[in-house]
């Protein structure tokens, strides 16, 4: 959810996260329907309350036009869910600002929120058996994954037709010694699966490595990404609880109906995620275009989940980022992101991808943290103390989410995310981190879709042309 969701990208070198409806009876009586803005232009709904839905809204309100933001959640900032339940701010969600010069970076600072540099190789890795694995060891692991990353990428280069990611990925893993191979798998497993949210298997070679990324560290948010969704909410027009069913475009308006009533503009913005567009858990009158639908069907959704955990005492370096292991199965815990060391409170986050993710999901929460403790007891033996409190999350459970957020499975490309932002009968748009070719799966990429739909809008009012 993270999402939204927290992603590293794949570039040789890189040392740092890039990251996480059934339909009912419409009521007879409807919402009146939002009044057209100052200077005549448009009246806009926006749905879902994310990243993407608050950026499109605030610069549309800003431009002076009249905007309403249904969300089916009883709360805003959709994958990005900042929880205190702890007894401090941890992100559930989305939790990484992917890049210093990129828009969320941007935002932090126009907002004043606090951030902090998350480095991921800022810590100690530990075996299966529990010990310390020596930097240079470490280095060399690196080294090799960098020349496996190069290799698929000359493939990628290469080939005249897609294929899974692993077919080169196992030939390259196959020629290392058992002795390396094991410490070179965990990078790739926390390269691939925690941070593209799906296994090699299902990913596109021909797609990899098309993302763009920011320049810059990349940072955390002491006070949680809420500090971004407040600050761009605020002053909004946000009706909380409102899920919306169904979206009917009419030559006169565009017609959203929820489960508490129906409301009409002249243009609608739709950035719910991707899973639930593939799930059809909205309607759309007429259909969205063939174009758009064969987009939707081919991209993927990924999946990445965390659980945080709360201690009496903190029982590992005080200063590292992260602690990481290298479990004896595949399905185990390798990354724990530190959270003592900007809160000062015995908290630690466990990131699961892909298809661990998926298995750990089926777990209640004890067991979900039994997995967590499984790791945590390899790597610092009796010093370990059970938790007093965990928190699990279940994004592919969430009906509100069905997943962490989109990639690119074999036969798609992030070229094809650009059919789906094109606008329909110029009225009803599609936004969302899916929807950008060059930063999906990130903050920046739904931040970036929203400004852009809503300059789409802006641009077919009376004296419009903003860009």
């Amino acid at each position: 959810m993270n999402p939204p969701m927290s992603r590293r990208k794949l570039e040789p070198g890189s040392n740092v996260t890039r990251r996480q409806f059934a339909t009912g009876l419409i009521g007879a009586m409807a919402v009146p329907a939002v009044a057209r803005g100052q200077r005549g232009l448009p009246s806009v709904i926006v749905i879902g309350a994310g990243a993407s839905g608050l950026a499109a809204a605030r610069r549309l309100r800003d431009a002076g036009a009249r905007v309403t933001v249904l969300e089916a959640r009883e709360r805003r900032g959709g994958r990005i869910w900042t929880d205190h339940t702890l007894g401090v701010p941890i992100d559930l969600g989305a939790a990484w600002i992917e890049g210093e010069q990129g828009p969320a970076m941007r935002l932090a600072r126009e907002f004043r929120l606090a951030t902090d540099v998350s480095d991921y190789d800022h810590g100690p890795v530990f075996d299966s058996a529990g010990r310390p694995i020596a930097p240079p060891r470490i280095e060399r692991a690196d080294r090799q994954w960098r020349e496996i990353v190069r290799a698929m990428e000359r493939r990628s280069d290469n080939v005249d037709r897609d294929e899974p990611l692993s077919v080169s990925l196992d030939a390259a893993l196959g020629r290392l010694s058992a002795a390396d191979r094991a410490l070179v798998e965990h990078v790739a497993i926390t390269s691939i699966d925690e941070d593209l949210g799906e296994s090699p298997q299902r990913l596109s070679l021909l797609a990899f490595e098309e993302e763009e990324e920011f320049g810059g560290a990349h940072r955390i948010l002491p006070g949680g990404y809420v500090g971004v969704i407040d600050g761009l909410a605020r002053g909004l027009d946000i009706r909380l609880s409102h899920a919306a069913r169904r979206v009917v475009l009419s030559s006169r308006e565009v017609r959203v109906e929820t489960d508490r009533g129906s409301f009409s503009a002249d243009a609608c913005i739709v950035t719910v995620p991707l899973a639930l567009l593939r799930a059809r858990r909205i309607t759309f009158d007429p259909a969205l275009p063939a174009r758009h639908r064969a987009v939707i069907d081919r991209l993927g959704v990924g999946l990445l989940d965390k659980i945080a955990l709360r201690f009496a005492r903190r029982f590992w370096p005080r200063e590292a980022h992260f602690v990481m292991h290298v479990p004896a199965r595949r399905e185990g815990f390798r990354t724990f992101l530190n959270a003592a060391r900007w809160s000062g409170e015995p908290v630690l986050v466990g990131l699961l991808g892909a298809d661990s993710a998926r298995s750990f999901e089926r777990l209640d929460d004890n067991a979900a943290t039994a997995l967590a403790m499984e790791s945590l007891r390899a790597m610092f033996g009796r010093a370990t103390e059970a938790p007093t409190r965990a928190i699990v999350t279940r994004w592919g459970a969430d009906p509100w989410a069905l997943g962490a957020y989109s990639c690119a499975p074999v036969g798609a490309t992030h070229t094809m995310r650009e059919q789906l932002a094109e606008p329909i009968d110029g009225r009803l748009h599609l936004a969302g981190e899916a929807t950008d070719p060059r930063y999906p799966a990130t903050v920046h990429g739904a931040l970036r879709s929203g400004w852009a739909a809503a300059d789409a809008v802006l641009r077919r009012a009376p004296g419009g042309g903003r860009t």
